[in-house]
């Protein structure tokens, strides 16, 4: 069975970015179309998104895509977002825009970037189109067959006009496009014996109120098919490597319109992931108003891209089961668990530790920093890879100085460590040792999205 890379098109956020690398895609398309629709916030989003990319994936590539053929242009969009690939859509000759593209990067010193010329099949004119894959050979880095020269149509091209152009591709980077999705990846690779498949319109979100958001399900159908893997194992894996967070937001404590209010702010952020709270009465406290089927189904409207974390309050396995098996059929970006079960340490890490080895998933134990004083080097002899730390209460005596020997106590296992419960910038200032995630909620109501910003990049020099 035929493998390929994949290069996922049009992702338009940080959070679609760190979703698609998550998954194993090998390529990111970022959109520059032209310069009277690019704009320099879109520039700088580019930017964060290689920035991250240079860090934190450097194997899932970032490709800048366009339609124009205005050098300069090229070149600024090159400048500024740091991209070393460009995909050429349009029909210009390569011995006119390459002299030029390359002296425009040279003005602005930066490397040349690598070429991705994209080719319309055009089912009438087959000799054209064989006469555009060998003028670009001795040029392009690959080179990509679409339907058109604007690509995401999701109109699919004839796979045997594509084996046939794709053989005089000597070096053998050959990308496809036109209608991939993970219903007939496997049966386009058998074909075409691309080297990487390309898709753009199946990996949205069916019928959403922002159509460039991309789709987990499909993202997850898409890649699981072209590298040939398991789709349920290439999930589990896909949880554990979403399972680092820096920041989480939880909006349980926030009316619907707060948490709108806040979801549009923090998709700009950065932001690692959601934290949904839920209570059955077993672990001392009482449920929330809205129950994890209805804020699951929440998080899935506004914030799809975001992996989605369930706290739960109880001491019931079956019921913390049983709420998990729901969440997953109203938000399939659903990747941990974080269990608060008000038992002694023991006992509660023996829970945790049955349930991470049933579900398959991340599962974090949260305890009170009262609970972690209690217990002493009993909790630290746990060797717990993950803990939740629920903060004292704002007006506590000494709560910097305890949250800071709480903290530092479980890291010095090497234990990651996240702190809930009225966090915002104050208090991360005041404390000596930082936890490895904060999770906000209302404190993220009343910050700003430069706050959120500050507290990813302070918590991530942890990493």
């Amino acid at each position: 069975m035929s493998t390929a890379r994949v290069k996922v098109c049009q992702v338009e956020t940080l959070a679609g970015a760190k979703m698609v690398a998550a998954f194993g895609a090998d390529f990111i398309g970022l959109h520059a179309i032209d310069q009277n629709s690019f704009e320099s916030s879109e520039a700088d989003r580019f930017h964060e998104i290689t920035r991250w990319q240079l860090n934190r994936a450097p194997t899932c590539v970032p490709v800048l895509v366009t339609r124009s053929t205005d050098a300069a242009f090229i070149a600024d969009v090159v400048s500024k977002t740091k991209v070393s690939i460009v995909q050429l859509h349009e029909r210009v000759p390569a011995a006119e825009i390459l002299p030029q593209l390359a002296r425009e990067c040279v003005i602005r010193g930066v490397p040349v970037p690598l070429i991705l010329k994209a080719i319309a099949v055009e089912q009438t004119d087959r000799e054209k189109v064989a006469a555009e894959v060998d003028e670009w050979l001795p040029w392009a880095w690959a080179i990509l067959l679409d339907a058109t020269t604007t690509g995401g149509t999701g109109r699919t091209i004839n796979w045997e006009v594509a084996a046939d152009l794709f053989s005089r591709v000597g070096h053998g980077r050959t990308f496809l496009a036109g209608g991939i999705s993970g219903r007939n990846a496997a049966a386009a690779l058998d074909s075409t014996k691309a080297w990487a498949l390309d898709a753009q319109t199946s990996t949205k979100i069916p019928d959403h109120r922002n159509p460039r958001l991309k789709s987990v399900a499909e993202t997850l159908s898409l890649i699981a098919s072209s590298h040939c893997v398991d789709r349920e194992g290439l999930m589990r894996c896909y949880r554990w490597r979403r399972s680092d967070p820096r920041l989480l937001f939880s909006p349980s404590e926030l009316s619907e319109e707060d948490f709108g209010h806040c979801s549009e702010a923090m998709a700009r952020s950065g932001l690692d992931g959601v934290q949904i709270d839920v209570a059955d009465g077993t672990a001392g406290v009482q449920p929330w108003p809205v129950g994890a089927l209805e804020w699951a189904s929440r998080c899935n409207q506004r914030m799809p891209e975001f992996p989605l974390w369930v706290h739960c309050f109880s001491r019931d396995e079956q019921w913390v089961r049983r709420t998990i098996d729901e969440v997953q059929k109203a938000n399939p970006h659903f990747v941990g668990l974080i269990v608060q079960p008000g038992l002694e340490i023991e006992a509660a890490h023996a829970l945790c530790t049955d349930l991470e080895e049933k579900l398959q998933l991340p599962v974090v134990l949260s305890v009170t920093v009262g609970e972690i004083e209690r217990a002493g080097d009993r909790a630290w002899k746990l060797q717990r890879r993950r803990w939740q730390l629920t903060a004292p209460n704002a007006d506590s005596a000494r709560r910097a100085e305890r949250i800071s020997q709480a903290v530092g106590m479980l890291a010095s296992s090497n234990a990651r460590v996240q702190l809930d419960r009225g966090v915002d910038r104050p208090l991360l200032e005041s404390l000596e040792t930082l936890p490895h995630c904060a999770t906000l909620g209302r404190g993220l109501l009343e910050s700003s999205e430069s706050t959120a910003k500050w507290i990813i990049e302070k918590l991530g020099a942890q990493a």
